[in-house]
């Protein structure tokens, strides 16, 4: 079996991210590598380190249901209800325990930005995570370039790299995120974001601003994830 592993807060999960795993499975399917599921893991984020605006797993892990719910992908809350450090190695290892077939091995590609892969060396057992899974990074700026990390992959990880454990694409950005969701949800119920309020922009937040922030929140959302926030309350 051949799954694709797409992790992150989700927090809340938007529509930037539908596009980074539709793409994911699309390339690997034009490479010649059919992804038999894509598994969307949110991780865990315990209680006492939790940021004021975070969603509880709980929250994380229906709105990614809502978002996904229509394509081939599975939600996973292997890493929720571990909770604890969910380091990637951990993650991997317990997909292999519960995917592996006797004498067949379930091949694991795991997804990151190329910012991640820059900076896999100071992971917690890096080896262990290329021992696991292919390493698959997908090039979403133009601060880097695919020669750039092969290069980087092919002198960190010389044995890793000739043993094929990483794919490197490039893909078109969404240029949305997470936390310019909260901000916006924030001014769509009129609350100004922390920082914002200033002389020139006074802490009240006018129906004009309100308006532009709802109809955002509209082109960037799955609309069943916003009516789930608006009527949860959540970010406010």
């Amino acid at each position: 079996m051949r799954i694709g592993i797409f992790g992150g807060t989700f927090n809340p999960p938007h529509l930037g991210h539908r596009h980074i795993v539709e793409d994911f499975h699309a390339q690997m399917a034009r490479i010649g590598l059919p992804l038999d599921k894509l598994l969307i893991i949110p991780t865990y984020v315990p209680p006492h380190k939790a940021a004021p605006d975070l969603a509880s797993g709980e929250d994380r892990l229906l709105m990614c249901n809502l978002q996904l719910e229509n394509g081939p992908f599975e939600v996973s809350d292997i890493e929720i209800k571990r909770e604890g450090a969910s380091y990637t190695w951990m993650t991997l290892e317990a997909l292999h325990e519960q995917y592996d077939a006797p004498g067949e091995p379930a091949e694991l590609y795991f997804l990151m930005g190329d910012d991640m892969l820059l900076y896999l060396p100071h992971w917690v057992r890096p080896e262990k995570v290329l021992e696991d899974a292919v390493l698959v990074s997908t090039i979403r700026s133009h601060e880097c370039s695919v020669e750039e990390l092969k290069a980087f992959a092919q002198t960190t990880y010389p044995d890793q790299y000739a043993a094929g454990r990483f794919l490197f694409f490039e893909s078109e950005p969404f240029p949305v995120s997470s936390t310019e969701i909260r901000a916006l949800v924030k001014l769509a119920a009129g609350i100004r974001p922390d920082g914002e309020a200033d002389a020139e922009a006074p802490a009240k937040v006018s129906q004009h601003e309100r308006h532009i922030a709802e109809k955002r929140l509209e082109e960037l959302l799955d609309p069943n994830v916003l009516q789930y926030i608006l009527e949860r309350e959540l970010y406010q």
